[in-house]
């Protein structure tokens, strides 16, 4: 994204980056506008002639303009004559602070008192190397114990180039992304930080854990429709419909999902904390244990279920058969059920039968329970989820101790999102002995399976069928 720019003729014969530079920053309407937009990548082609008349606001754009480039773009800019004393970050001189090692910079949001209760944008700014003494009572942080003394902090917001005290620890995610920036090899999460993301939240400091915050009317900021925002996971109750459908929020649970996030690499966290229920359809890979398979079969409450079993007998078929009966039991009016065969062996063969599955229909609400079947199975279905996102993947581990729990992965995105979700069991399976059904403890038969899984005052006749159970 582009600065926005006055409509002049340009000659980009003429014009440097310097004069780009200053007549972006001029064209500004006031510094909120300034700031708010400041921060993106800088297109070196354009060039403009430039109006030199800028106030004493937009001077501080053009600034904090010039130490991004400078460290966070790798531009080097020859520093016109009026900037090269200029006072900037508690009175030191722009040409002093571009002789920093390195820098970067990360943007958080404020709740400020002093702006009519408006929220506010800041800007917190890294420095390693920088030969200068500070005075101990510059810069109050609520929660500074977090901070690493090898660098220089300084926080800018859009109604006062520098500011003295912030209280509230949410200002911690924030500085934490800077301070894994400014050691960064690369300079993509560098860039990134400064031109996209908006980070808010408190950092437990010996885990990284990302920690909830009180997000206030922080998201009522103006920002441009590029802006995505990092905010702590547990948050995300308080987001209402209407953000969700018009800002990029990414709910994080650690220092790390937040990194993956910023830099694209790495699975990142799902925003839902919640496993759906009343979905189209539920696909199964069917393999010798099949409580995840029920548990989420009682959980999802699917309208159609697919079994995908390969052509192992006693592996998955017929534990797939067996599956089809304990459902006869647990939801008689039920039978929208098949069986599908799936290769376990040729892993072509078992995308090409998935594909063809997929390719009917692109508008379903589908879940698909990887827990079991082999290795190769669960990579065809990977592979097939990826190109067809609606596909949410399930997993649960025998004998996990959280009940109604499963880890959700799905590629809507590359790399993918995955975390934890939680399921609710319906008020009609309120009888069901939850300790068998998530625990492991094992079963001999359809039988015993359904003797073990409802209580004693529930039982049922069932039938026989497929005793050998395993």
């Amino acid at each position: 994204m582009i600065l926005c720019l006055l409509p002049l003729i340009f000659n980009k014969n003429k014009m440097n980056n310097q004069d780009y530079l200053l007549t972006a920053a001029a064209s500004r309407k006031s510094l909120q506008e300034l700031f708010l937009s400041a921060f993106c990548s800088l297109n070196e082609n354009i060039s403009l002639t430039w109006n030199e008349h800028w106030s004493e606001a937009q001077k501080l754009i053009i600034a904090e303009e010039i130490l991004r480039l400078n460290f966070i773009e790798n531009i080097n800019l020859d520093i016109p004559d009026e900037f090269k004393q200029y006072l900037f970050f508690k009175n030191i001189p722009l040409t002093k602070l571009l002789k920093a090692e390195c820098a970067s910079v990360s943007l958080f949001p404020l709740n400020n008192k002093m702006n009519n209760h408006l929220p506010v944008l800041a800007h917190l700014w890294l420095f390693k190397g920088l030969n200068i003494t500070i005075e101990d009572d510059l810069l109050h942080l609520e929660g500074n114990q977090i901070i690493n003394t090898r660098f220089n902090i300084f926080i800018t917001t859009s109604i006062n180039n520098s500011i003295k005290d912030i209280n509230g620890t949410s200002w911690q995610l924030a500085y934490k992304l800077a301070e894994k920036a400014i050691t960064a090899s690369s300079s993509k999460i560098k860039k990134r930080l400064s031109n996209e993301w908006i980070a808010t939240g408190t950092i437990a400091n010996e885990t990284d854990t990302v920690l909830p915050i009180n997000l206030g009317n922080k998201l009522s900021l103006p920002l441009k429709k590029h802006i995505k925002w990092l905010i702590p996971f547990e948050n995300m109750k308080d987001i209402t419909q209407e953000q969700q459908q018009n800002i990029k929020i990414r709910a994080v649970d650690s220092l790390n999902s937040a990194l993956n996030h910023i830099s694209g690499e790495g699975t990142r966290n799902i925003n839902k904390s919640r496993l759906p229920n009343s979905i189209d359809e539920l696909h199964i890979l069917v393999g010798g244990n099949i409580k995840a398979q029920i548990a989420s079969i009682i959980l999802t409450q699917p309208s159609k279920i697919i079994l995908w079993h390969s052509d192992n007998y006693n592996y998955s078929i017929l534990p797939s058969n067996n599956i089809i009966d304990i459902l006869k039991i647990l939801l008689p009016e039920f039978n929208n059920i098949s069986m599908k065969l799936l290769s376990n062996e040729n892993i072509q063969k078992a995308e090409n039968a998935l594909r063809n599955y997929f390719d009917q229909d692109t508008s379903k609400k589908i879940i698909f329970n990887v827990t079991s079947g082999n290795r190769l199975m669960s990579y065809a279905v990977q592979t097939i989820a990826r190109l067809f996102p609606r596909i949410n993947l399930i997993y649960r581990e025998l004998g996990e101790e959280k009940p109604h729990q499963f880890v959700m992965l799905n590629y809507r995105e590359i790399p993918p999102y995955s975390g934890n979700v939680t399921g609710t069991l319906p008020s009609e399976f309120n009888n069901l002995n939850i300790s068998f059904l998530y625990g492991k403890e094992p079963y001999t038969s359809v039988d015993d399976f359904i003797q073990k899984l409802i209580f004693e005052k529930y039982h049922v006749n069932t039938r026989s069928k497929n005793s050998d159970l395993t």
